[in-house]
This record gives C-alpha cells, sequence and structure tokens, in this order.
C-alpha cells in the first residue's frame, strides 16, 4: 500500500510543480499543447490520488507518512484531513486547466498561464500533504507567490495590478507571523514534524508555548480575507474567470486548512481565547460579506464578497471547536463557489434573457413570521433528531441557530400556495446538512477530536447575534425593493454597495506606504 501512496501523491505534487521549470517563452510558442498537456497531468494526478486515497481507506484509514528524510522535511502525510482535501484539489486542477484551455485560446500569454496555474495546484498540494513544518511553511508562501503572478496575468490593468499588491502585502504579513510560529514550535518540541509534534503535545511531554496559537490564528485570519483585511479580493475581478475560479475555491481557504491541521494546538492549550478571536472574527466577517453581497450588482463582485462571507463561517466554525464541521464546509464551498464562476457568464446571459422574475409573489410580514416559527421548530426538531441534541457539540447553539436561519429563508421564499412542498424540501435539505456534519465527525475522528473548547455561556450568545444578524438581512432583501430614496433603508444599502468604504481606508494606507502603482 504504502508504495501505491508514495507514487500517486508524489506525482500529484511533482509533476504539477515541475511546471516551474518550463520555459514560458516555449510555452506560449505552443499554447493549446500546454494547455492540453496541463489538462492531462491534472486529470492523471487525481486518478492516482484517488487510487492512493482508496488504498488508504481499504487499509484501514490509518495516518502513513512517507518522507525522504528521517524527520520528515520533505515527505507526504495520509489521513483523514489531507485525503479529501488533496482529492478536492487534483479535481478542481482537473476541470479548471480544461475550462482554462478554452478559455485563454489565443491569448499571447497563454503558455505562460497554464504554467503557473499548474504551479499554484501543485503548491496547494504539497501544502495539504505536508509531513511537517518546513514543507507546510515553503508551500504556504510559494503558493501566494506563484497566484500573484496569475493575479498581475495582464500587467495593463491598473486596477489588478494594485489589488494584486495590496494582497501582496497582506500575504506577506501572513507569511511573518506563520514563520514565527513555525519557529517558535520547533524550539519548544525540538523537531518539525507534524506526528512528533503532536505525539508530544497530546502525551503532556512538552508545553505549548501561549503566544504560538494566537500568531497562527493572525496568520489564518490574514490568509482567509477576514474583515478588514477582504478588501483586496473583491478587486481581483479583473483577472480571467479561472483564476477567480482557483482563488475563491481554493486560496482563500488556506486559512482554514492552516487552522485544521493545527487544531490539536487549540484543543491542547491552556486558554479558548485565541478560538474566541477566530469565532469572533468570523461572525464579523460572514455577517458583514451577508450583508455587502446584497447590494452588489455585479455578478463576479457578488460571488466575491460571498466568498468573504463563507470564510467567515468556515473560521467561525473553527473557532467553535467543530473543525470536521470547517473540513466539510471547506470541501462544499470550493466545488460550488468553482461551479459559480466557471459558469458567471451563462448567469449574467440567463439575467439579460429573462422576461420576468421567475418568483414575483409579494413577501408579507405575516409570511415571515410563520417561515420564522416553522423553520425554528423544524431545525430543533433535525438537530435533537439527528445531532443527539446539544451536549458535547462543539459550537451546537450557533449552528443550530445558523441551521434554522437557512431554513427560515427557504421557508420564506417559497411559494405560498404549496407550503407543504416548500416544508418538505426544507426538511429534507436540513436532514442532508446534519447527516453530512455527522459524517464529518466520523471522518476526522483519527485526527481531530471533535468535543468543544468555548464556554456555553460564549456559543449561546454568539448564536443570538448571528439569528438576529440572518433575520435582519432578510428583511433587509425585500425592504429595499420598496424603500423611498430617503429611508434609511436606502441609505444603508448605498453604504453597503461601496463596502462601508472600508476598500478607501486601504487604498489610502497603500499610498501612505507607496506601494501604489502610479507611486512606483
Amino acid at each position: 500500500m504504502d508504495n501505491i501512496l508514495f507514487i500517486g501523491a508524489s506525482f500529484s505534487t511533482i509533476s504539477l510543480l515541475i511546471w516551474l521549470l518550463a520555459s514560458s517563452a516555449r510555452l506560449n510558442a505552443n499554447p493549446l499543447r500546454a494547455a492540453s498537456l496541463g489538462e492531462r497531468h491534472g486529470w492523471l494526478a487525481f486518478a492516482l490520488t484517488l487510487l492512493a486515497g482508496a488504498a488508504w481507506l481499504v487499509a484501514g484509514r490509518e495516518g502513513v507518512l512517507l518522507s525522504v528524510t528521517r524527520d520528515q522535511w520533505i515527505g507526504l502525510r495520509f489521513d483523514a484531513l489531507s485525503i479529501p482535501l488533496a482529492l478536492l484539489i487534483t479535481f478542481l486542477a482537473a476541470i479548471i486547466l480544461r475550462f482554462s484551455k478554452h478559455y485563454l485560446a489565443g491569448e499571447p500569454d497563454h503558455g505562460r498561464f497554464t504554467k503557473w496555474m499548474c504551479a499554484t495546484f501543485g503548491s496547494v498540494i504539497a501544502l495539504v500533504m505536508a509531513p511537517g513544518l518546513a514543507q507546510f511553511l515553503v508551500a504556504w508562501i510559494a503558493t501566494s507567490l506563484c497566484l500573484h503572478q496569475l493575479l498581475v496575468f495582464y500587467p495593463a490593468r491598473r486596477g489588478t495590478r494594485y489589488s494584486a499588491r495590496k494582497k501582496f502585502l497582506v500575504s506577506r504579513i501572513s507569511d511573518l507571523l506563520l514563520a514565527i510560529a513555525f519557529s517558535g514550535t520547533y524550539f519548544a518540541f525540538g523537531s518539525q514534524s507534524f506526528e512528533q509534534i503532536f505525539y508530544s503535545l497530546r502525551a503532556e511531554e512538552t508545553v505549548l508555548p501561549s503566544y504560538i496559537p494566537w500568531l497562527i490564528a493572525a496568520a489564518a485570519i490574514l490568509k482567509s480575507v477576514q474583515f478588514p483585511f477582504h478588501t483586496w479580493l473583491p478587486e481581483t475581478m479583473g483577472t480571467p474567470t479561472p483564476v477567480s475560479a482557483l482563488m475563491h475555491a481554493g486560496i482563500v481557504n488556506a486559512g482554514g486548512i492552516l487552522i485544521i491541521t493545527f487544531a490539536p494546538f487549540y484543543q491542547f492549550s491552556d486558554t479558548s481565547a485565541p478560538l474566541h478571536l477566530l469565532a469572533l472574527s468570523g461572525a464579523i466577517t460572514a455577517a458583514f460579506g451577508s450583508l455587502v453581497m446584497l447590494s452588489q450588482t455585479s455578478v463576479k463582485r457578488s460571488l466575491a464578497y460571498s466568498t468573504v462571507a463563507q470564510m467567515g463561517f468556515m473560521l467561525m466554525q473553527c473557532g467553535l471547536g467543530a473543525f470536521h464541521l470547517a473540513l466539510l464546509h471547506i470541501v462544499a464551498h470550493s466545488l460550488y463557489k468553482a461551479h459559480s464562476f466557471l459558469s458567471s457568464g451563462s448567469s449574467v446571459r440567463a439575467i439579460e434573457t429573462r422576461s420576468a422574475p421567475a418568483n414575483t409573489e409579494p413577501r408579507t410580514p405575516l409570511k415571515l413570521v410563520a417561515a420564522a416559527a416553522a423553520g425554528f421548530l423544524l431545525s430543533l426538531g433535525l438537530f435533537v433528531a439527528l445531532s443527539g441534541g446539544f451536549d458535547s457539540k462543539p459550537g451546537a447553539y450557533v449552528f443550530a441557530a445558523v441551521l434554522a436561519a437557512a431554513l427560515i429563508q427557504l421557508l420564506y421564499q417559497s411559494p405560498t400556495q404549496r407550503p407543504a412542498n416548500g416544508f418538505l424540501s426544507a426538511a429534507a435539505i436540513g436532514s442532508a446538512y446534519l447527516l453530512l456534519t455527522n459524517f464529518a465527525a466520523w471522518w476526522v475522528a483519527p485526527e481531530i477530536s471533535v468535543h468543544t473548547l468555548t464556554s456555553s455561556v460564549f456559543d449561546a450568545t454568539l448564536a443570538g447575534i448571528i439569528f438576529c444578524v440572518f433575520i435582519f438581512t432578510i428583511l433587509l432583501q425585500n425592504l429595499s425593493k420598496a424603500a423611498r430614496p430617503d429611508s434609511w433603508v436606502s441609505k444603508l444599502y448605498v453604504h453597503a454597495f461601496n463596502g462601508f468604504y472600508l476598500n478607501t481606508i486601504a487604498d489610502r494606507t497603500i499610498r501612505f506606504l507607496r506601494l501604489h502603482p502610479d507611486q512606483a
């Protein structure tokens, strides 16, 4: 089995990373051939990773470490965390590279684009399968640098260069924080191997320095476009659509992958304060992104703020100790967002050619009250029946509130003529979500404990705030359609449309640091 795992995962990583050695000029001379070769590498990497994952599953799901050095400086890690992420990345690589082959046909730098796409995917695979601190940090930095080459693919576009510089600055700060955290970890444990570090931590042989969880949490917040460090993401819409799909479906998940990988650092920490920071940051970001997303008129900018909200929700899951839910969220959101961006052109055409809205039925306050009551009771019943209640569940109150808000919105938007169909659809979706969460908890059990680390008072307070924010968002979405220009709803809509002017603050900061393209 080890040979199958080694051959499969090695090819998945090396075949894509090897594109770094290719000459851009030579690839540009025959771009279609380069694009076809990149696509074949993507599909072959996915097939071999799938074969390696199947072999690992048949062998009993025990963690396997394969390395060319004794302390796992360079190697591959197979466990319940790395396998699904590697499968996800190789699948997205194959799909996005296939889309890029036709999307960029005729571009002078098509070959160079394929090179950096493959190198970026290879860096992400090396990240999720890293067996130790050194490879993780190198792959973390390499992923960002390779993505930067894609963000400035059209160097004449001033806006994309500007957003790339803002992203570059935030990423370098994140890299510095992570490098300090990893250095402290290495000196504290005397090893850079994840296996040895986590074993020493669980056996209480070594005390984890208290500043390390804080630094890792801060690095994840910066990497995963959390409020207020998100401003560069909506401004990258000038990049090719495959880059947007790669970025929103893969790269911004790196912060969540970081926290999930180092979950034992938080489970065996003396304080839950770093997790509270993640939960609060995620909740604020999710609320902000959801509100701003509703006011956007551009499909791609709306998707960008949707990503901001989703990344906030993902880090909130990590902050509440629900690392298994964060892993499930990464997989589901990546597939959804890749499809959304790759089909964004079709969405625009559908909007332009649509003769009338699909559902023009008025939604009254009475319907909202009925939907709220039905959604709340339905979510409570499903949570008790399928999740065993609220005891010993990480963030149970918060996720029950989120589920209730989602079901309420679904019921509120369903046609009044057939309330039973809407209720059955909501029940089916809620049941599917809770069953998937149970499966995720079982899947990660060999690597991560799923017991809560935060207090129930903190959970309940956060749950109440999130539920109120979601209800307010639903109301605002409907009130804005009939609001007068001078009403508070219209004024709030304008502020939300402009992202509450955080981009202006970020722009002035970049100018102060003399990083603006006009100052170069």
